[in-house]
């Protein structure tokens, strides 16, 4: 999930106030939240400080999928897949597919670790 920028402004002016204004009062910094809309995980306090000043749940401000949501596209995924594949792992085709929504260095780093080797990617 992302934070939109559009949402905010949107709710700001429903409620009178700038963004600025809500920056101020909600403690988060320009920087923080242009931080927060550019990236795909967000700071959850910087989040709640935003959506209380405004009075909205957090979720009021995000975009994209809810974690549900992709868990649900998930596990339609591994349907189909062990559909058409029935010797198939549906634990293994589920662990793969949530894997792969990650960064490949991320994902290539952890097994690293987890495997017991250097970290040479640092």
């Amino acid at each position: 999930m992302q934070l939109s920028l559009e949402k905010i402004k949107k709710l700001c002016a429903e409620k009178g106030c700038t963004v600025q204004q809500l920056l101020l009062d909600s403690a988060v910094s320009k920087n923080a939240l242009y931080s927060l809309a550019r990236k795909n995980t967000i700071f959850p306090r910087s989040v709640h400080a935003i959506a209380k000043i405004l009075n909205v749940p957090a979720s009021a401000l995000l975009t994209g999928d809810s974690p549900a949501d992709t868990m649900n596209g998930i596990i339609r995924r591994v349907a189909a897949i062990t559909g058409k594949h029935k010797k198939a792992d549906p634990d293994t085709i589920r662990h793969t597919l949530i894997l792969l929504q990650e960064e490949p260095l991320d994902r290539l780093r952890r097994s690293l670790l987890r495997g017991g080797k250097f970290n040479i990617l640092r």
